[in-house]
Formats: C-alpha cells, sequence, structure tokens
C-alpha cells in the first residue's frame, strides 16, 4: 500500500489482501446509509453472532480517512479499521460501527430535547479539542486548503485556459487570503455536522466521517457545528451550543471567514 498523503504518516490499519473482502462480508445484510455529501456510498452491515460493520465505498481515496481513524484510535472514540483496499477502481475501507445513533435522529423532537443534544455536541467538540493533538501529522488549516485551492485553479488553468469563472473563483481565494486569521492549532474533527457525532442515551458514543481531521482552528469546527445545527434542528440552537462549549466571546471573523471557505471550497470540489 502507498504512505499517507499527509507528510510523516502512514495508515497504521489492518490490510487483508483484497480475495478476503468476501469472505469477512460473507453472511451480512447491507443496510443503505444515506446522510452525507461525500459521494461515497455506505453502507451498515448486519449479521446474527457478528459485530456490525461499516463500508464505505468511493471512486476517490479513502486513505487519508483510513490513516486519520488509526492515529485517532485510543485518543478519541472512533470506529476500528477492519479493512482498507485501494486500487485503480477506487476504495474500500470497512470499519467498526459506532453504537448509538448520530444527532440529526433528533431532528423532529421538542425543543427540549434539541437542545440537550445542543450540549452534548457542544461537550463532544470540546472534547475532540482538548485531545492530545502532540504528533499529528494531518493538517486542516485554512493555508493548507487555500494552497489546496490554488494548486487545483492552476491545474485547471493548464487544462483549458482563463475562463471568466476560474477568474472569478481566483478573485475570491484572493479576498480570502487577505482576510485569513491567524490560526490557534488544536485538533479538529474537520467535518463537525450533526450526523458525524453519534450519542447513545444522552452520552457521546462517537465520531465518524474523520478524512479531514487533524490541526486546525476550533472555529472552523464551531462554524460548521452552528451551520448543521441551524439546518438541523432550526434557528437559535447556535447561541446555546456556543455558551455550553465555552466560548465567551464571539469570533465573528473567524466564524464568518471559515463559512466563507467552506462554502467556497464545497463549490470549488
Amino acid at each position: 500500500m502507498p504512505n499517507s498523503r499527509e507528510s510523516g504518516s502512514s495508515p497504521p490499519v489492518i490490510l487483508l489482501q483484497v480475495t478476503e473482502l468476501a469472505d469477512l462480508l460473507a453472511g451480512y445484510t447491507r443496510q443503505q446509509v444515506v446522510l452525507g455529501h461525500s459521494g461515497a456510498e455506505v453502507y451498515r452491515l448486519i449479521a446474527p453472532g457478528k459485530p456490525t460493520l461499516v463500508v464505505k465505498e468511493a471512486a476517490t481515496n479513502l486513505h487519508e480517512e483510513a490513516a486519520r481513524l488509526g492515529w485517532l484510535r485510543g485518543k478519541l472514540p472512533v470506529p476500528e479499521v477492519v479493512y482498507f483496499c485501494e486500487n485503480e477502481h477506487g476504495s474500500v475501507l470497512v470499519t467498526t460501527a459506532v453504537p448509538g445513533v448520530n444527532l440529526t435522529h433528533f431532528n423532529d423532537e421538542s425543543p427540549e430535547v434539541k437542545r440537550r443534544f445542543t450540549e452534548v455536541l457542544a461537550g463532544a467538540l470540546r472534547r475532540f479539542h482538548a485531545a492530545d493533538a502532540h504528533g499529528c501529522p494531518f493538517d486542516h488549516s485554512a493555508a493548507r486548503e487555500l494552497g489546496r485551492l490554488e494548486t487545483q485553479f492552476s491545474a485547471l488553468e493548464a487544462a483549458t485556459g482563463e475562463t471568466p469563472n476560474l477568474s472569478r473563483a481566483r478573485q475570491k481565494l484572493a479576498e480570502l487570503r487577505h482576510n485569513q486569521p491567524e490560526e490557534a492549532l488544536v485538533l479538529t474533527h474537520g467535518d463537525a455536522c450533526l450526523p458525524n457525532v453519534l450519542v447513545q442515551d444522552v452520552e457521546l458514543s462517537g465520531f465518524v466521517d474523520l478524512g479531514a481531521a487533524g490541526l486546525g482552528d476550533k472555529w472552523r469546527d464551531l462554524e460548521r457545528a452552528c451551520w448543521s445545527l441551524g439546518y438541523n434542528y432550526g434557528a437559535g440552537y447556535d447561541e446555546l451550543f456556543l455558551r455550553a462549549y465555552g466560548v465567551r466571546e464571539m469570533d465573528r471573523a473567524k466564524m464568518d471567514f471559515y463559512g466563507e471557505l467552506e462554502s467556497f471550497s464545497f463549490g470549488s470540489a
């Protein structure tokens, strides 16, 4: 297997031969998981007398997610990698299943219930950001994302030449670079939305979809969480979330910047 794309890391995962995948999944029934916008197909695998598994299949590379899960194991409640394979056709990642339900399960519950789980989300991210980040080889900084976009636009220009859309994208990229804040790096989830945080009863049971986890500014996660609360639970939960997290003073500049960066990155993907 090739090394991870992040410098200084390789996926500490259990690698099986491709021919063993069928044996691994024998007897399991697939249930598709439809949440998320990653482009991957995700299935929950259930079989009597066997541990529940999750399989993710993608045309793109899942190598970085496998590597992150290996590095995070023992630091936070995350799935364990059981199988990983990549070839010219795509990637397959099989992990253990995190027990419980994700926080969108409560979208139609009462405001009281949603407030309770808003506070659970705040505690979960506070725990993530407080985890030991020493030696973390994964970069989720704004500088890295802006550099990735610059590389993407340069490749597009080489292939198609300058276009009005590309010119507008470069102008927006320049604006983001100009407004880029100084970052205080901690361990971040990278996609801190409600579908990616699971609970059992009213306690955190684990985090999923960690392909973008790494060193970043906490406000990047906080912005995504506030956006996701509004999208799923409705208006007004973001203020409760920030108070429960422990924010004493809103950093509006960072919130606005990371919101714009997310929107721009998603639209440019």
